[in-house]
């Protein structure tokens, strides 16, 4: 996977005529976590990605209009011919869900379980900031403390 790093407010596609599965996305969009966008036609996806660029496309494999990796062939399509919001050396993520090799995404969904699945599982630490900062000799650390106490009086 790709080590590209994502804003902080995931930007999500969702192209399912099943809302009801979106859930967990939903309320994470409610809580300003996530940007999502919500259609259930391939066709007003096409549309939608015409104005919008998006970290990921999650599709359903059977959509209203469509099957799910017809609209990925489509949407890469359009992105390569430069008639969407997305750069055209830029390919779109898109994952389709619901059909066999689904990319072992578990369900529901949720903006922890797509990063990881874009740019692999996040390296976390529990490091406290103060722990960062790098040390200084004893004479420079000294002289800091001295400059601090006649600043502070």
């Amino acid at each position: 996977m790709s080590s590209e790093t994502y804003a902080e407010v995931l930007r999500i596609a969702i192209i399912d005529p099943n809302f009801d599965d979106h859930t967990v996305l939903a309320s994470e969009a409610r809580s300003g976590s996530v940007e999502m966008h919500y259609r259930s036609s391939g066709a007003e996806a096409l549309r939608l990605a015409r104005g919008r660029e998006f970290d990921a496309w999650i599709v359903a494999a059977e959509l209203d209009d469509m099957h799910g990796r017809d609209f990925a062939g489509l949407l890469r399509e359009r992105v390569a011919a430069g008639m969407t919001a997305t750069p055209a050396e830029r390919l779109p993520r898109v994952l389709v869900i619901g059909e066999s090799g689904s990319e072992g995404i578990a369900m529901p969904l949720s903006a922890e379980s797509i990063r990881e699945t874009l740019v692999g599982p996040a390296v976390t630490t529990a490091t406290p900031w103060w722990q960062h900062v790098p040390a200084l000799p004893l004479g420079m650390t000294a002289a800091m403390m001295a400059v601090a106490m006649l600043v502070v009086g």
